[in-house]
């Protein structure tokens, strides 16, 4: 039977680099905290100096890494992205719509389904106007009349 002090010592580090990862995430502690149990779990069962613990634990968490990255790279590959989801404002350029609000002073208001956004034109337009976006910078969009 192996060392099991030293196999519980692997096992708890382990766990709080697992633990580590909940404040880190995107890291990679979640793997060495696999390749450090992974190595504690082989105390238990062999005899083995720390010298040799650390060879298996380097080879196990190299492993444990580099089989991680290929994790992530297919989740990320795989994952069903959606090209405009946090694009915001972005997606309204070359779109037309109804003004709420008058443009008076250079700035007026539209509602786009249930947001109500800031607009900015060089002319005045009354309320009911059609106005087309040609430029969005952050919540403010740049209109002409459509």
């Amino acid at each position: 039977m192996g060392n099991i002090a030293a196999g519980w010592l692997w096992v708890a580090g382990g766990l709080v680099l697992m633990l580590l990862e909940l404040f880190a995430p995107g890291a990679f502690m979640l793997w060495l905290g696999l390749a450090a149990i992974a190595t504690g779990l082989l105390s238990f069962l062999l005899v083995m100096g720390i010298e040799t613990q650390i060879l298996v634990f380097s080879a196990l968490a190299i492993m444990a890494v580099v089989a991680g990255r290929a994790v992530y790279r297919r989740a990320a590959r795989d994952a069903p992205g959606d090209p405009v989801l946090n694009a915001g404002s972005a997606t309204l350029i070359g779109r037309a719509f109804i003004l709420e609000e008058p443009i008076t002073g250079g700035q007026g208001r539209i509602r786009v389904d249930d947001t109500v956004w800031r607009v900015e034109a060089d002319v005045e337009l009354p309320a009911g106007t059609k106005v087309r976006v040609y430029e969005a910078e952050g919540s403010l969009l740049r209109v002409v009349a459509a």
